[in-house]
């Protein structure tokens, strides 16, 4: 796989129109959808950085980073995957390869799905919400929009319109192991809200053979959701 990283000044015509396509397929929109275009293009022109993930000539995922927090922390500002390609932690390597690269301290998101939270995890076990950190929870509350919630999580309220930003496809009702999303974070039950999520980088190192390897610097490495703290929330409805 070939990661080509690159900025929204320097983005070709083409790379453009191959990031709608691989967004509008990820979200289960058509190329056409006049408002898919729109915030993909939003997004683009938003970022500071931006990676295409090519396999084989073709362009099957992508991932935009920018600042945030005063420069502080780097925002994951959209993650987009062709659906014939998910699973396969595509968007792991490429969050690594960011890493490595640009040594951002924190990294925070948006999200609605836990996908973004098994990535984070496998990167670190030092992620917010799923961890109970206070330090990373006043940082989540320092995001725009950010409201906290239930006193432990926090979000962004009506991030998205009244269909939500999947549109019937929600992952929220997917699990993170054993949990719908949206059981464990109850504010997650309107499709217009957003999870604010943070996490601290650890360390790490970049052999010559182009392998992540994790090192146990500042704490252990059981980057499994099942030894991670969470926080209980009450018994919940749909």
């Amino acid at each position: 796989m070939e990661i080509i990283t690159t900025t929204p000044n320097t983005l070709s015509a083409d790379q453009i129109l191959q990031i709608d396509a691989i967004a509008a397929a990820a979200f289960g929109r058509a190329a056409s959808d006049d408002s898919m275009f729109v915030d993909t293009r939003r997004h683009i022109a938003g970022s500071d950085t931006i990676q295409l993930a090519v396999i084989e000539d073709i362009p099957v995922a992508l991932a935009m980073y920018r600042k945030c927090l005063g420069g502080y922390a780097i925002e994951l500002a959209g993650r987009a995957i062709l659906p014939e390609y998910q699973a396969q932690g595509i968007g792991t390597h490429l969050l690594k390869q960011y890493i490595v690269e640009e040594q951002p301290k924190l990294l925070a998101t948006y999200t609605r799905n836990p996908a973004i939270l098994k990535m984070l995890c496998k990167i670190t076990p030092d992620v917010f919400p799923i961890a109970g950190d206070g330090e990373l929870q006043d940082y989540a509350r320092e995001m725009p929009g950010a409201s906290l919630l239930d006193d432990y999580a926090v979000y962004h309220i009506d991030r998205y319109n009244e269909d939500g930003l999947y549109e019937g496809n929600d992952p929220a009702l997917r699990p993170l192991e054993s949990t719908i999303l949206m059981r464990r974070f109850r504010g997650l039950q309107s499709v217009r809200n957003a999870l604010v999520v943070t996490a601290r980088v650890q360390y790490c190192t970049w052999n010559h053979n182009s392998q992540y390897r994790l090192m146990t610097c500042l704490s252990h490495l059981h980057c499994v959701l099942q030894t991670c703290y969470i926080e209980p929330n009450p018994t919940s409805t749909m």
